[in-house]
């Protein structure tokens, strides 16, 4: 009989959950440059969801919530990408779905940095 190993990192007899919604862009810790010689307004960072196929069919509306300020709605069809235009700083991005029975998942949240 193969031998069954915990995954890393993981708490033994700890509880797999399944990921349905997960931010796939920016990956967390990047840290992205602004270009001086490119004017401000058509730099962009593109920020995208992930969603499993199990809840895909089940999707009433998805959106960023960046800073815990902004809201950003992103498209329901693949690919779930919008383009932010940056300002320098650190920033924090958690994707949130809403189903069409009203509850909504939310993702780990990814921090990321903007320099001059």
């Amino acid at each position: 009989m193969p031998e069954v190993r915990q995954p890393i990192g993981v708490a033994a007899g700890a509880t797999l959950q399944p990921v349905h919604l997960r931010m796939s862009l920016p990956d967390l810790g990047s840290i992205f440059r602004l270009i001086p010689s490119l004017p401000l307004e058509v730099q962009r960072i593109p920020m995208e969801a992930w969603v499993s196929t199990d809840i895909r069919p089940m999707l009433a509306s998805l959106e960023f919530r960046l800073d815990d300020q902004v809201k950003i709605s992103v498209p329901v069809t693949t690919p779930n990408r919008v383009f932010w235009a940056p300002t320098v700083g650190q920033h924090r991005v958690v994707v949130h779905a809403v189903l069409l029975d009203g509850s909504v998942l939310t993702g780990k949240p990814i921090r990321f940095t903007v320099i001059n």
